[in-house]
């Protein structure tokens, strides 16, 4: 088994039903004063925003035009994708991004692939924002489910989704995962037995809250 299949395996993924996801590129301005548009994957200077984005927001990535562009389009697991970007109105700063496409052998479920929030605007609320617009755009779609893949590792981000109604999936239905090999078996078990704990905990402190 590849290395690179290995790594893979400290990736657990979410899903949610779309039904009560709603923010409008309106609310997102009138409310929160972010405008938000549609990244040109033809656009140089917009990909060098994104690169700018997600390099800020993840110290393990160096993305540069040419990879994010490549990055960026279409790929086996999805189509149709979109990739946005968000300006803080006050500073006129680019502040974040996220990227959603339809999964290619499920039309009813989407997913985001990759979403980035500067290091300077974390911790106001923009992660949620950010998520809630994108699956919104999906809904908007037709789309039923939405699945966000997140490193085991990112607690702050495996709580917020776990808050926006994000539920772990165990088994994942709609990505193909290498199952057959003794290693995969082993391998599997640690960020599975993580997720679970985390999402124990999740709900221990809601029930936690309701009952105070």
């Amino acid at each position: 088994m590849r290395v690179l299949d290995i790594f893979r395996f400290s990736t657990i993924r979410l899903q949610v039903n779309l039904a009560a996801f709603e923010l409008s590129t309106e609310t997102l301005s009138e409310r929160y004063n972010l405008n938000v548009e549609i990244l040109d994957i033809n656009n140089d200077a917009q990909i060098s925003t994104w690169c700018d984005i997600i390099n800020n927001s993840y110290t393990e990535f160096n993305f540069n035009i040419v990879s994010a562009r490549t990055f960026l389009k279409d790929e086996s697991y999805y189509k149709k994708t979109v990739t946005y970007l968000f300006t803080d109105n006050c500073t006129g700063d680019y502040c974040a991004t996220i990227s959603v496409g339809q999964y290619a052998k499920s039309p009813k479920v989407g997913g985001d692939f990759k979403i980035g929030v500067r290091k300077e605007f974390q911790g106001k609320g923009l992660g949620r924002l950010v998520i809630l617009y994108g699956f919104s755009r999906l809904k908007e779609r037709g789309l039923e489910v939405g699945e966000s893949a997140i490193q085991i590792k990112r607690d702050t981000s495996l709580y917020l989704h776990f808050k926006l109604g994000f539920r772990p999936q165990y088994k994942p239905r709609y990505f193909a995962l290498p199952a057959s090999s003794k290693l995969y078996s082993i391998i599997k078990f640690f960020p599975l037995l993580k997720l679970r704990r985390a999402y124990n905990k999740f709900i221990d402190k809601e029930n936690r809250k309701f009952n105070t």
